[in-house]
């Protein structure tokens, strides 16, 4: 697949005319979100479930600044949100960070395919070289001989 076949995908996430770099294809990356990611949910599971809304508000707004904060550094999480605790800007946000690495998260799942698709080739290949022979049947299980006694009735 050539490079003109794949939609581009930036390795950074804008938001708000602001860049901040990400690419879930960089392995560094990848493991700051899920440290971040992780650290999220862990968050998420000590959050009240029940009691005033201005408070799960307040506890929501929290945990995906502190994500940010994870993710691109102290102060990332107020500059991407706002330091208003409002659950609708701040989820905007997040969805739309979630967007961008679910698109870069798709690329990979097709290069793995892509090299997975040439490894197994190139196995088959070796594995045929190695045994002398081709592929026999489903599965490359031998085919059932059946034994024939002489020609076959004509009907």
């Amino acid at each position: 697949m050539s490079q003109n076949d794949t939609a581009y995908i930036p390795s950074t996430f804008n938001w708000k005319g602001k860049e901040y770099p990400f690419d879930f294809r960089d392995a560094d990356d990848a493991e700051k979100y899920e440290t971040a990611y992780n650290a999220m949910k862990a968050k998420v599971q000590t959050m009240p479930k029940d009691g005033k809304a201005s408070t799960i508000l307040r506890w929501n707004c929290r945990i995906i600044r502190e994500f940010f904060d994870d993710m691109f550094g102290d102060g990332a999480g107020v500059e991407i949100c706002g330091a208003k605790d409002n659950l609708g800007s701040v989820d905007d946000a997040f969805k739309a960070f979630m967007t961008h690495a679910r698109g870069q998260s798709t690329e990979i799942q097709r290069m793995k395919n892509d090299l997975n698709q040439i490894a197994g080739n190139r196995q088959q290949r070796r594995d045929q070289q190695k045994n002398g022979k081709k592929k026999q049947g489903y599965n490359n299980r031998p085919q059932e001989q059946r034994q024939h006694n002489g020609p076959r009735p004509v009907k």
